[in-house]
C-alpha cells in the first residue's frame, strides 16, 4: 500500500489477521479480505461512536455548568 491514509483505515484488519497467523489460523482467500474489512470496519465504527459519546457528554455537562456561572454572579451589589 502506498497510500498513508488508505492503510490508517484498514490497519485494524492487518493487525487481526497478523495476529491469526501468529496462532496459525489465519484465513486465505476471501476469508481474508472479510477479515481485513470487517474487523476495520468494526474498529472505526466503536472509535467514531467513543467520539460522539465523548463530544455529546461534554457538552452535556457544559451546558449544565455555564447557567451557573452567570446566577448569582452581581458581585454582592444588590
Amino acid at each position: 500500500m502506498n497510500n498513508l491514509p488508505a492503510f490508517v483505515v484498514i490497519a485494524p484488519g492487518y493487525m487481526v489477521q497478523a495476529w491469526l497467523f501468529e496462532t496459525h489460523r489465519a484465513l486465505g482467500g476471501f476469508g481474508y479480505r472479510v477479515t481485513m474489512v470487517g474487523v476495520s470496519a468494526l474498529v472505526w465504527t466503536l472509535i467514531i461512536f467513543s467520539v460522539a459519546g465523548a463530544i455529546r457528554l461534554l457538552r452535556r455537562r457544559v451546558r449544565r455548568w455555564l447557567p451557573r456561572l452567570s446566577v448569582g454572579n452581581s458581585g454582592g451589589v444588590a
